[in-house]
């Protein structure tokens, strides 16, 4: 499992960019303060976080991080987001 600090190939830092450029607009349009994305692709899984646990404390998003619900629908009208908020 591979997280964003460890992107060690030139793919693995282009799949972080990429995933930091769509889920940032979209933290900030719904004020989520910290979430965590996670992909597999190819058998190798990745992890990415982003933000804060708390606000307050100023906790990062880490492997330990317990997530709500947050009520975003996809396409389908299922629920697709775990986030801090």
């Amino acid at each position: 499992m591979s997280h964003a600090a460890d992107a060690t190939t030139l793919q693995d830092r282009r799949l972080q960019v990429l995933v930091t450029q769509t889920i940032r607009p979209m933290m900030k349009q719904y004020g989520i303060s910290g979430m965590a994305v996670g992909l597999t692709i190819g058998g190798r899984h990745y992890i990415f976080d982003y933000g804060f646990a708390s606000k307050a404390a100023k906790t990062p998003v880490d492997g330990k991080t317990l997530f709500d619900w947050f009520d975003h629908e996809d396409v389908h009208g299922e629920p697709r987001i775990l986030c801090t908020t």
